[in-house]
């Protein structure tokens, strides 16, 4: 079974500094970071160069001093206000909501949940979410995001494919994509987009596949390679 994703291009993204003035500044950048990205993939999607069920990762660069993302996501963060534990039936995972309409205007239905998962988090099941996509940066630690390309009844049979995330890197999906995350000695943190948000309590945030699948069963099975030279760019 191969790891490797499907891929497409699209241009660079920038933020400036100025993201990092208030908790307010700092979500509508992120957020339109997330909204460019995923629209780019609704687009290609349209037109037959993305499957319908499709993760894509990429990465954080800066371009020089001045700039710090990691200030940003932190500008952020000091606007959270608890954790919520356990999320979505994981003792070892919490998550703690920032919702547009609370830090920019009443209007907005968006939200970034930041999601933290302890070391040997291995019981978060497969799950999609049906009414939104996702769009996630990693913004502590590292970990595992494992997704599949078939859809949610294929059952135990279903390919899985596993890729190592860390700090600074980003992945989004599309809505119906069959995922998870898991840890192993290391713990997690995630900021993750939501549009439209829906509450952590609201039968739609997501649906479970019907094994309840979790990494601890599919990874028995999983044999472990190590890879050089994916996406190489020029400076």
């Amino acid at each position: 079974m191969t790891n490797s994703l499907p891929a497409f291009f699209m241009n660079p993204i920038s933020m400036s500094q100025s993201a990092a003035a208030s908790p307010a500044t700092a979500f509508q950048s992120l957020a339109s970071v997330a909204l460019k990205c995923l629209l780019e993939l609704d687009l290609n999607g349209k037109v037959a160069t993305v499957p319908e069920r499709a993760a894509f990762t990429s990465c954080v660069r800066g371009r020089g001093p001045g700039v710090s993302f990691g200030q940003i996501v932190e500008t952020l963060r000091s606007a959270s206000v608890g954790w919520i534990c356990p999320f979505e039936g994981c003792m070892t995972a919490r998550g703690s909501v920032l919702r547009g309409c609370d830090l920019v205007s009443p209007e907005r239905n968006d939200a970034f949940l930041v999601l933290h998962f302890e070391p040997h988090t291995l019981d978060l099941p497969l799950h999609i979410h049906e009414d939104s996509e996702r769009f996630i940066f990693v913004i502590a630690g590292r970990g595992f995001f494992h997704c599949s390309p078939d859809p949610l009844e294929t059952g135990a049979s279903r390919c899985i494919r596993h890729i190592a995330v860390r700090d600074r890197d980003v992945v989004m999906f599309r809505r119906g994509t069959v995922h998870t995350f898991s840890t192993a000695e290391h713990p997690l943190t995630i900021l993750s987009y939501h549009r439209p948000y829906f509450s952590l309590a609201d039968e739609r945030q997501y649906t479970l596949t019907a094994d309840k699948e979790k990494p601890a069963d599919f990874l028995r099975s999983h044999v472990a390679s190590i890879s050089i030279g994916h996406a190489w760019a020029s400076v």
